[in-house]
């Protein structure tokens, strides 16, 4: 089923109920609902989708321009292993000003979703203070003892001047029966102004972020809450590598610390460039928090304006390769609650080259058989 939002917009041409589709207004219920649902057109409300199961949704050369300021794409109900596809022809744009709502938005209960393929423009007013908005891309905890929220991945998508977080996943506090979530993936993506953490995660047990970028240099909507990434709450396995980072005031944070797991952190090949927009929480670049390692490999870390030093572990131990450039005023600020540091020496690298040789084999009149090897060079191989 094809559902074009312009027409569907007017009271005489609204797409009716269909195929165990169920149609209220601008809410659509997909728990009796089996096959394909396409968006396409232009809209100016957003849209609730309801119970969605084991479906591609997919918005296809689709524009929706909310003019209030309410979610403009809200997943509620049960949603399970659903992927919602932009197909990089869709683009969502928030009411101007302070005061727009999450842009997508999954509340309920869920589990194992997929984003991708969206162009997003929360629309903020970056140079003037605080916002009442809600993030631009949001998972809400679900408050259970026995779910799972399963795997969660977005990738390749741009978001722009986002009234909060860029990406915030699984929102929970004080971890108060809200569930875990198995894995959190994210990928090409980027977030080009925001007023809080480009990527914010809690409760995941294997954390992924790759080649993603991020940039901001405007006001800040929390002068004390801004990290290229923000960690919380038992996270065992985390991955960041192949990332790009200007003008942010700390590279990461740890804010609430694992309870019931011990971290395992790589971060590699990882660009950080603090510039001149420190704000107030510039006291490292990153602040640790364990227990577990925190290990950074061919890292270039660029910042000028941390107070105490580049790297702060608190109960965890950091180790920092030689092969990362890091320019601070100083590398290791003291450490908290039993934290470590540790300069470790990168592995070597290993270059193998298949090739040809010739085995050379003589036998004398007498018995006597040598075997030699040579390149095709004609040089010998000797042990």
């Amino acid at each position: 089923m094809t559902i074009d939002l312009a027409k569907h917009a007017s009271s005489t041409t609204r797409q009716k109920s269909a195929e165990g589709l169920i149609i209220s207004d601008h809410t659509f219920d997909l728990a009796k609902f089996k096959g394909e649902l396409i968006f396409t057109g232009k809209g100016t409300r957003g849209l609730v989708i309801k119970n969605a199961k084991d479906i591609e949704i997919k918005f296809q050369d689709c524009v929706i321009d909310n003019a209030g300021t309410g979610v403009v794409i809200k997943f509620d109900g049960r949603t399970e292993r659903v992927k919602v596809n932009g197909t990089n022809t869709t683009k969502l744009y928030g009411k101007a000003g302070n005061s727009q709502s999450q842009m997508i938005y999954f509340v309920g209960t869920w589990n194992d979703i997929e984003v991708c393929g969206f162009f997003i423009d929360q629309r903020r007013d970056n140079k003037t203070g605080t916002t009442v908005t809600g993030a631009c891309c949001q998972t809400q905890g679900v408050l259970s003892s026995t779910h799972n929220l399963g795997m969660v991945h977005w990738h390749d998508m741009v978001l722009m001047n986002c009234g909060d977080e860029g990406f915030y996943n699984n929102h929970f506090q004080n971890d108060g029966g809200y569930c875990q979530g198995k894995e959190l993936i994210v990928e090409n993506c980027r977030v080009l102004g925001c007023g809080r953490d480009p990527f914010q995660h809690w409760g995941f047990d294997k954390v992924t972020y790759r080649g993603c970028y991020g940039e901001n240099g405007n006001k800040e909507a929390d002068k004390n809450h801004f990290s290229c990434f923000s960690l919380n709450g038992d996270t065992e396995e985390l991955l960041i590598e192949n990332c790009d980072f200007k003008n942010v005031a700390q590279l990461i944070y740890c804010g609430v610390p694992s309870k019931n797991a011990t971290i395992k952190a790589l971060i590699r090949n990882v660009t950080y460039e603090q510039g001149t927009h420190a704000g107030s929480r510039a006291n490292q670049a990153c602040y640790l928090k364990g227990p577990g390692v925190y290990r950074f490999e061919n890292c270039y870390i660029n910042a000028p304006a941390v107070i105490y030093g580049a790297f702060t572990a608190d109960g965890c131990s950091v180790e920092v390769s030689k092969n990362c450039t890091v320019s601070a005023p100083k590398l290791f600020r003291d450490a908290f609650n039993g934290g470590s540091y540790e300069q470790i020496t990168p592995d070597p690298v290993i270059t193998k080259t298949v090739g040809e040789i010739t085995i050379q084999t003589t036998k004398t009149w007498d018995g006597l058989e040598t075997v030699q090897y040579f390149l095709p060079s004609g040089q010998e191989l000797k042990p």
